[in-house]
């Protein structure tokens, strides 16, 4: 109480314990608004795992590096199919995760 007036503090609510598992009405708009059907779905398809999997033995270095080349593919990948206004074919997606494991891993040579 300062100069008459009521200052109220209000504490933080406790932390949710709520998983997926739990609640799944509490993410269903998430989901729809995802236009994916369960709580558990991949962002890359079949096809690009396996060229992970083709790939993988150039994966060098710290695992946030890696994770990284995931993150840009997938974020270069949209931002290409945007551009474009389509999905983009098989081999451009091939390419381009072939030259960002160029860029990320042996960036002089690029």
């Amino acid at each position: 109480n300062k100069n008459g007036v009521e200052i109220g503090i209000q504490q933080a609510p406790p932390p949710s314990s709520v998983t997926v598992g739990e609640n799944p009405a509490a993410i269903a708009p998430v989901e729809s608004s995802l236009g994916v059907d369960g709580p558990i779905y991949s962002m890359v398809t079949d096809e690009e795992w396996k060229w992970f999997d083709v790939f993988v033995h150039y994966f060098v270095g710290k695992p946030r590096s890696i994770r990284r080349v995931v993150n840009v593919y997938n974020v270069s990948r949209h931002v290409s199919e945007m551009y474009v206004g389509h999905k983009r074919k098989p081999t451009f997606r091939k390419k381009l995760l072939q030259m960002l494991i160029l860029a990320e891993f042996w960036p002089y040579r690029t």
